[in-house]
């Protein structure tokens, strides 16, 4: 199945040049519910993906994020730039069936 938000979100970036205003409180958690919702569906296709996996041989995963996201912080919205909130991306491995 494919991912269908429950939120309407719509891109910080195309948001922030649309109207080049800082976005309400009531924006950003829209925006912050769509992103826990994104991540909770990936979590959801990892596990099955995992779970498909041959069983017997030990397999490394590893699983990491291209970037990060801004919600406000320092003034900005989105990924466009390098700050700490963008560049620092979680990374996660393990051994599966070992």
């Amino acid at each position: 199945g494919t991912f269908v938000s429950q939120s309407r979100y719509i891109p910080p970036k195309i948001r922030k040049e649309q109207n080049n205003q800082p976005f309400s409180e009531e924006e950003l958690e829209v925006l912050k519910k769509a992103q826990v919702e994104a991540l909770e569906y990936v979590d959801t296709k990892l596990g099955e993906l995992f779970d498909k996996l041959p069983k017997q041989n030990p397999t490394l995963a590893i699983v990491l994020a291209d970037h990060g996201e801004e919600f406000g912080e320092e003034g900005r919205y989105g990924h466009a730039h390098s700050s700490s909130y963008v560049t620092k991306v979680p990374v996660w491995s393990g051994w599966l069936n070992k």
